[in-house]
């Protein structure tokens, strides 16, 4: 069972599933989106419109599909997605269901970004800046991203006299870091781990459309460390 599959992940990996799994491997998609308008949906064994992970209705929706359709895994693919799969929730079905997302006391960590920030201080990575509201200077900028916000939305720069008008704690205010900015996809398999830096030339609505492949020993020290 894959939640939001209308992901590209999730249609890269559906999409492998079919190609060349398709006998062994039983898939159910669920969306907010009509099937019309998910690519992956082509591909999926069944498919389910569900209302938004945030709102009321999502949780009983869920366990209505997951009590019909029986499945043994699911994979959760945003934040919200991932924090509904805790123990206590799998275990009560009355099959064996297991979660392939983050471990509950990992997503403690991961779902708050000044509790992820101070846990990387703490181990010694190298962090931004965090900056407290009466630190601020009201003519210097700073960059402000949702605590619990997703991918880059909401994330831009802001003048200090700007950010102490915001909802105290609901932002995080960091440093303003310096270009280039450099994303390091990463996969790691048992004792197995690989990754590649890309330096982001052109970005449209947050996602990048122009990349140049790097090789960075630097990064590369710093992934491996956090992967483990």
């Amino acid at each position: 069972l894959v939640l939001s599959c209308g992901t590209n992940a999730c249609f890269n990996l559906i999409k492998e599933i079919r190609e060349n799994y398709s006998d062994q491997i039983y898939v159910i998609g669920l969306d907010i989106n009509k099937p019309c308008d998910v690519a992956t949906a082509s591909f999926v064994d069944e498919f389910y419109q569900t209302f938004p992970t945030k709102s009321p209705e999502f949780v009983d929706q869920l366990k209505e599909i997951i009590c019909r359709t029986q499945p043994r895994y699911i994979l959760p693919s945003f934040d919200e997605d991932q924090l509904l799969m805790t123990e206590t929730f799998l275990s009560s079905f009355s099959h064996k269901i297991s979660s392939l997302g983050c471990q509950t006391h990992a997503m403690e960590i991961y779902k708050d970004k000044v509790v992820m920030q101070n846990f990387l201080k703490k181990q010694d990575f190298p962090v931004p800046r965090m900056f407290a509201l009466n630190e601020l200077k009201l003519s210097q900028e700073y960059f402000v991203k949702p605590v619990r916000g997703v991918g880059s939305r909401g994330a831009k720069k802001m003048l200090g006299k700007e950010i102490i008008e915001l909802d105290e704690g609901k932002d995080l205010v960091q440093e303003v870091c310096k270009e280039p900015e450099v994303t390091v996809e990463c996969f790691k398999f048992k004792n197995f781990f690989s990754c590649i830096s890309r330096k982001r030339l052109e970005t449209k609505a947050g996602v990048c459309t122009k990349a140049e492949f790097i090789n960075d020993p630097v990064l590369k020290k710093i992934a491996e460390r956090f992967s483990k």
